[in-house]
Formats: C-alpha cells, sequence, structure tokens
C-alpha cells in the first residue's frame, strides 16, 4: 500500500487470542466475558472500537497437588467447596485474619492465601492435619471445569 491508500482488511480472531496461560492448569486459558477491539494507528490514536463477548466452553481439568495455595483452591467454587471444611477451624479460631463471613474467603493476610497448602500442616500445628489435605487433593483430582 502507498502512503495514504486505503484498503479494507479482514481477519479472524481465535480463542487462543484471549487466552493467558495458567500454570495451575498447565495449559492456555480463555475465560468467558466482553473483550474491547481496538484497530489504532497508535495508542493514542484509536481509529475504529468495537466489543465482542467470548463464551467460553474448554474444560480444565484440575491438576493441584502439596505447592497449590489456598488462593488457587479457592478460585473455583468446585475447588473452594472442597477446602473450605479443611481451613474452616483453623481460621475460625482466628477471626480478626479476615472479614466477614469465613466462606468469602477475605483473608486479609496475603501469607495465608499464597502458602502452599503443603505446609498448613506444620504452620497450624497440626490443626490442618496432612491426612485432611491429602484427601482434598484425592478429591480434586479428575475433576473437570469448564471456565
Amino acid at each position: 500500500m502507498s502512503a495514504g491508500e486505503k484498503t479494507n482488511v479482514k481477519f479472524e480472531l481465535t480463542t487462543r487470542d484471549f487466552s493467558y496461560f495458567d500454570e495451575s492448569f498447565s495449559d492456555w486459558i480463555a475465560e468467558s466475558g466482553q473483550f474491547e477491539i481496538l484497530v489504532a494507528a497508535s495508542s493514542e490514536d484509536i481509529r475504529l472500537r468495537s466489543t465482542i463477548q467470548l463464551n467460553s466452553k474448554q474444560p480444565l481439568k484440575i491438576e493441584f497437588d502439596e505447592r497449590t495455595s489456598l488462593r488457587e483452591w479457592i478460585q473455583y467454587p468446585e475447588t473452594k467447596a472442597i477446602i473450605f471444611p479443611v481451613v474452616e477451624e483453623f481460621f475460625m479460631k482466628m477471626p480478626n485474619e479476615f472479614e466477614g463471613e469465613l466462606i468469602d474467603f477475605k483473608i486479609k493476610n496475603d501469607y495465608f492465601m499464597d502458602m502452599p497448602m503443603g505446609k498448613y500442616n506444620y504452620f497450624s500445628r497440626g490443626a490442618i492435619a496432612t491426612e485432611a489435605i491429602a484427601a482434598a487433593l484425592e478429591q480434586s483430582k479428575g475433576l473437570v471445569l469448564t471456565h
């Protein structure tokens, strides 16, 4: 094309174009949601914009282990339901560490949220049993989520 010449351009965006790599799944993930598409000469010279809706039906196989953090466990309703009974008693003894209802996991200290579950037995001085963590991991095996 010559300078100043105009032409129509057509291209397809695939699900992968909206994906990010999620280490907990070891896979590229495309979440459902609205995305804004911009056509621009530069970041300050946007010429065209449109919003699209992506409805992802991507199945995600859970592959949690003892290095998986509490934050990762509570990210999905299915795994949150598995881990909540494991940590409930421990956190209920520390009401100043969370806001609102414990089930909402509004825990004030990121240390708790980002600590691998395998360390909770030691950190809790046995209040969270290694066997309970192992049982939660076993229950999560083979679990498939739709993201």
